[in-house]
């Protein structure tokens, strides 16, 4: 039998309730909806970081932050590190990578990672551009200006559709699949919507009426007790976007949303055009969210709030096409181990995800209790580094220079109730950060591969009394 072909379809800082599956009745996502409908959805999935280069390059290795050393955006992914694309050769697939890597590599070597075929980002998107002759800059910045936007780069794209970002790189993953259908192929695309620059082309520019879009909910007490360096941050970050602003970029975004939907579609429809649709498994997720409003602002960082934490995940598995909802806890760190156990390839121990296969298929309803993070932020005079658990209902979030916080997810989904100055809680906070702080000790460092490092005590039978050679 033809081992399943899979399809993973990625955006980038996509709030994980921007989608009509999950209960969004303003936004358009008529395929991606669809793909819940004949899949799983994971209602409770979040990211290991709320920054795309560490959070990425844990998803493609299936590894901790704290064990890859790439913590924040400014770091590289060390060489040492095997990504999803070299587990997929070694095991006679053809693999090819299309759209953002960002994962803390450089572009011109994409092929060491294991992609046979690639359209990297910039590199090759802004070749794209000039053999069309299509002389804007990319990304737009500053040219992209609307006359009720202060600072943000938002508005309609210079670049027209047909050349945007996301319809080439659909177009280079539809051309890899038609080339690669008679084989198992592993097929990465990597959108850059819904991230910035906020400037979708027609016709998603002007798809969505601000004024009828509605903004997060706020709460008065919303940055009590919270981290100081947050509490700065999100204070100079009011100072830059105010109602009317916060709703033309909604309208910006769920335009950028749609066109990868769209795109979706054509994938789909590619995959049902050469007869494979029915062995290939599409997964659709994101790297982190954004606030998107949240707190007054938008973009991403200085905390672990859910609304940057959660990511939207729906797997879509031919053997299992039946609409269900999930709520148990996977973050992104089970990519990798779920698409291997698919792909019959036996994942390393240095690998930390735990494959979500058996819940696809109805063995278990969960495969983890916990879900961890672990991020750094830094500015010249600001530094902040968190550690994050979430265990059942309760999220346990703790700083290097604060107290803690700790919420009731179920009753206090917005995350305005910090309950770690609550005696009633000491008991359960006390236990939250032991447990955090195993998290911390078990995925740090490792970087070699476990399983197969020639340790002294292996090579000299050290616990074997009649077979220990002395070293």
């Amino acid at each position: 039998m033809k081992k399943k072909n899979i399809v993973i379809i990625h955006t980038d800082e996509h709030v994980s309730s921007f989608l009509g599956c999950m209960g969004n009745r303003q936004i358009k996502t008529p395929n991606i909806d669809q793909l819940a409908a004949n899949g799983m959805r994971f209602d409770n999935a979040y990211t290991c970081n709320g920054v795309c280069v560490p959070s990425r390059s844990s998803m493609l290795t299936g590894r901790y932050p704290t064990a890859t050393g790439v913590t924040c955006n400014e770091q590289l992914l060390p060489a040492a590190e095997k990504i999803m694309g070299e587990y997929f050769i070694e095991a006679g697939y053809r693999t090819g990578y299309f759209g953002k890597t960002h994962y803390g590599r450089d572009d011109e070597k994409i092929l060491d990672d294991g992609w046979q075929e690639s359209f990297a980002w910039q590199l090759d998107y802004r070749k794209y551009l000039n053999e069309h002759e299509i002389d804007i800059r990319y990304p737009e910045c500053s040219e992209i200006k609307m006359p009720e936007i202060r600072y943000w780069n938002i508005g309609p794209s210079n670049i027209p559709y047909e050349h945007f970002f996301e319809k080439v790189i659909a177009d280079r993953a539809i051309e890899f699949i038609g080339n690669n259908s008679a084989e198992p192929f592993l097929c990465f695309v990597g959108n850059v919507a819904p991230h910035s620059p906020f400037t979708p082309p027609e016709p998603y520019a002007s798809m969505y009426n601000p004024d009828e879009l509605e903004l997060a909910p706020r709460a008065d007490n919303e940055l009590e007790n919270k981290p100081p360096e947050f509490i700065r941050w999100i204070e100079q970050n009011r100072k830059y976007a105010n109602e009317t602003e916060l709703k033309i970029y909604m309208a910006m975004i769920y335009g950028l949303i749609t066109m990868v939907d769209d795109q979706v579609g054509r994938i789909v429809a590619a995959l049902k055009e050469h007869d494979i649709y029915d062995n290939t498994v599409i997964i659709f997720t994101s790297d982190h969210g954004d606030f998107s409003s949240a707190y007054g602002i938008i973009g991403k960082s200085w905390c672990m709030d859910d609304c940057l934490m959660r990511v939207p995940l729906i797997l879509s598995h031919p053997d299992y096409r039946t609409a269900t909802v999930n709520n148990s806890l996977t973050d992104n760190t089970d990519i990798l181990p779920t698409v291997m156990d698919i792909a019959g390839i036996a994942p390393p121990e240095r690998i930390h995800g735990v494959s979500l296969l058996p819940v696809i298929s109805g063995a278990t309803d969960a495969v983890r209790e916990q879900v961890f993070g672990f991020n750094e932020f830094h500015t010249q005079e600001n530094h902040l580094h968190q550690g994050m658990l979430r265990q059942s209902k309760w999220k346990l979030v703790q700083s290097n220079n604060f107290k803690g916080e700790l919420y009731d997810i179920d009753a206090d989904p917005y995350e305005t109730t910090n309950l770690i100055d609550d005696p009633e809680h000491s008991e359960l906070i006390a236990e939250l950060r032991e447990a955090l702080l195993r998290c911390q000790i078990r995925y740090s460092g490792g970087f070699y591969d476990i399983g197969n490092a020639g340790y002294w005590e292996d090579k000299v039978n050290f616990y074997d009394e009649n077979l220990f050679s002395g070293g």
